[in-house]
């Protein structure tokens, strides 16, 4: 049953981008097959043609997700 376990964390799209000039990335995680407990996930940027430090700033952490929190 899901309502007992702690789930998945996954990207809510396959991929993400911003344009040449954009200012911001959004990137949506979501918590699937469960909700159960206080789950977190380590995240970082990196750039694939874009080179940190002079076109983005690069970002690290971890994203939490409370009990019973999905997205």
């Amino acid at each position: 049953d899901d309502d007992f376990n702690p789930g998945q964390i996954m990207f809510a799209a396959p991929a993400f981008s911003v344009p040449e000039f954009g200012t911001n990335a959004v990137i949506t995680l979501v918590r699937t097959n469960g909700r159960a407990g206080v789950v977190s996930v380590n995240v970082f940027t990196t750039g694939v043609s874009a080179q940190a430090g002079s076109d983005y700033i690069p970002v690290s952490g971890a994203v939490v997700f409370g009990d019973g929190e999905t997205n």
